[in-house]
């Protein structure tokens, strides 16, 4: 009975993991949180916000099925090659989450404009998986790209007085940034499975700078151009660096720990600025 419970909240673990809960739940207060500063309920907001969260799961359950081979050399602690559940499983979870976006888009769209962007996010996650093992080199804008979508929903729907262009083009610049440097520490696993990455065909170091100057680029972007307090760019590059020192150090545990961590600048100028 005990290892019947014990394997059971070993898989809902693994669930949420594979379903990337956190990051998701991230996003959802996110939009619920910008939409709500702009004269629109807050329960309102989290209803704009769901179909996004749900389409974001979705995206991370199918492209662990197709990330299987490389998740068995670059994290074998998921679910799929621990064996906890199927990959036909994952997948099937995943076109759910995906179909409960569509109804959520299609329940609170007001427009047409509305139902079009949702269903873009809709469309580009849902082939992700599959978009990315062909043009592997563009992965890393290519998430950033379906990522800045809600980004550019909120400043639509909020009708925000905002430099919406550079606003964006900082989103797809940092977070671009961070995908290279996550591409980085699947280099070997990417290798294996043939999906050839800026870092597998540039290599290593090159990567890395060209991810921290992207960064760094983007954080210009909002000082420059959208206006954040100069203490707070200042405290965000003073983060970036001491990231950058620890993801130097080549310790694979705390290199995953800094991709996740690179998240906070990004989170605090979004804060500020929408």
């Amino acid at each position: 009975m005990r290892k019947k419970l014990l394997r059971k909240g070993i898989i809902l673990f693994k669930s949420c993991q594979m379903l990337h809960v956190p990051s998701c739940f991230l996003l959802f207060f996110l939009v619920s949180l910008f939409l709500s500063r702009h004269q629109i309920p807050m329960v309102q907001s989290a209803f704009y916000a769901i179909p996004f969260s749900f389409a974001a799961m979705g995206c991370f359950a199918i492209n662990d099925v197709y990330d299987y081979d490389k998740d068995v050399i670059n994290k074998p602690y998921r679910i799929l090659p621990m064996g906890l559940i199927t990959r036909q499983r994952a997948f099937q979870t995943g076109c759910f989450l995906f179909f409960l976006s569509a109804i959520g888009a299609i329940g609170v769209s007001q427009n047409t404009y509305e139902l079009f962007l949702y269903f873009f996010a809709i469309i580009l996650a849902f082939i992700y998986g599959r978009f990315i093992n062909y043009l592997s080199k563009i992965k890393s804008v290519y998430t950033a790209i379906v990522i800045a979508i809600p980004l550019f929903f909120v400043v639509y729907k909020s009708s925000m007085e905002i430099d919406s262009f550079s606003l964006l083009l900082a989103v797809i610049l940092y977070i671009t940034g961070k995908e290279l440097m996550m591409d980085i520490y699947d280099m070997e696993g990417d290798k294996e499975s043939g999906q050839y990455t800026i870092p597998v065909q540039w290599g290593e170091k090159r990567t890395f700078i060209l991810a921290a100057i992207v960064q760094i680029v983007s954080l210009a972007l909002f000082k420059v151009r959208l206006e954040v307090a100069a203490h707070i760019i200042v405290l965000c590059f003073s983060y970036l660096g001491i990231c950058y020192y620890i993801w130097l150090n080549k310790d694979r545990i705390w290199r995953r720990f800094v991709v996740y961590c690179l998240w906070l600048p990004l989170v605090i100028c979004l804060i500020v600025v929408m």
